[in-house]
């Protein structure tokens, strides 16, 4: 609506090629990104608090009162547009968003591909995102939103490799780490679910989905070791399924073993013990000791640090928050052993925390 408003105001003052050119400035033109002044700058706030209260259908109608009167404010369009998303209502998302596709921010434009998606408007997502690409290609959430659209349409390798590539451009966007936890969970290399999914938790780690992923990480650590003996004080033997079977002939080709076998050799051990003594947070807390005592050798086969979230373990360990860490980290899987852990160790998690809180997984990254 707004590129024939232009259009038909320009007609009437040059020839066609100018007019032409004119409303494509106009679609592209970025939108106005500003808080709006009191007081609508006010009703702003308090429409966002009742979004992050979880009352989002309190928001929108304050938030359409004020688009009223800023029609082409890219804040108000987002926080209308997302309000609509949270109350299963994703058509409005696309009515609001949609003549605004080429003018808005990189996280509103993938709401909009994300609500059409979810409308089955697949190929209509796929555009407006490959569209989005060209303008922000180093947004790690739009590769995110258009490797879920193209799994959704059964493209499972390209939207594995859209995933890895949004990691690679900005690492610090959790949701490229959600989707590859979730799909390499379901697969023989559930020992990266591990790992995609730990970093996650460190990224986004207060919210819902976020306590989800410790569940999901605690299913892949159960499902994946069968044991031969059981009971406390045997000697634990069993088999454990985080990786791809290999035959390891010669000692020097465990050096070049791919990472999700490396994990399941240095892994697996405390992990059968752990399922020997029972899965729990204090068993899986020991076999991450073990784990990274394994990493902290000086013969070992890989450059642990090379990977973001194991240079953090290392460094979690040596300042001597690791229990914390792994009780916080599994904790939502076994919340009476944490609850009890946490009472009596108050003090041990909040140091934790605060050493978390000023060692960034990813420093100089941090949105």
């Amino acid at each position: 609506m707004l590129g024939c408003f232009v259009a038909l105001s320009v007609a009437g003052c040059g020839g066609s090629d100018k007019h032409a050119k004119s409303a494509a400035n106009e679609a592209d033109r970025p939108l106005d990104m500003e808080v709006p002044p009191e007081p609508d700058r006010a009703k702003l706030a308090q429409a966002v608090r009742a979004m992050d209260d979880g009352t989002p259908e309190r928001a929108i109608g304050v938030l359409k009162d004020i688009l009223s009167r800023h029609p082409e404010n890219g804040i108000v369009l987002h926080e209308l547009a997302l309000a609509y998303r949270m109350v299963s209502r994703p058509e409005k998302t696309v009515e609001v968003l949609m003549p605004y596709r080429r003018r808005v921010e990189a996280v509103t434009l993938a709401n909009l591909g994300s609500a059409l998606d979810e409308l089955g408007r697949r190929a209509e997502a796929e555009a407006v995102l490959r569209d989005g690409l060209k303008r922000f290609p180093r947004s790690g959430l739009l590769h995110s939103e258009l490797a879920t659209t193209l799994g959704n349409a059964g493209k499972l390798e390209q939207a594995l490799q859209l995933y890895q590539r949004g990691i690679e451009v900005e690492p610090d966007v959790p949701a490229n780490y959600l989707h590859l936890a979730r799909i390499t969970a379901a697969s023989d290399h559930r020992g990266l679910a591990l790992v995609f999914g730990e970093t996650f938790r460190l990224l986004e780690p207060g919210s819902p989905r976020s306590a989800e992923m410790a569940k999901l990480m605690v299913r892949v650590c159960d499902e994946a070791v069968e044991l031969n003996n059981t009971g406390p004080g045997k000697d634990a033997t069993g088999k454990v399924m985080l990786a791809p079977a290999l035959v390891v002939e010669r000692p020097e080709q465990t050096q070049k073993l791919p990472l999700v076998n490396v994990i399941e050799l240095a892994f697996g051990p405390g992990l059968i013990l752990a399922h020997r003594d029972g899965l729990s947070l204090a068993s899986l807390h020991r076999a991450r000791v073990a784990f990274v005592d394994v990493m902290n050798k000086p013969d070992s086969p890989l450059d642990w640090n090379a990977v973001p979230v194991f240079r953090w373990i290392r460094e979690v360990n040596k300042a001597g928050h690791l229990e914390a860490y792994d009780y916080w980290l599994y904790g939502p899987a076994f919340p009476e052993e944490m609850t009890k852990w946490a009472k009596a160790n108050p003090a041990a998690m909040d140091e934790m925390i605060r050493y978390a809180t000023h060692h960034p997984l990813f420093p100089g990254r941090q949105h």
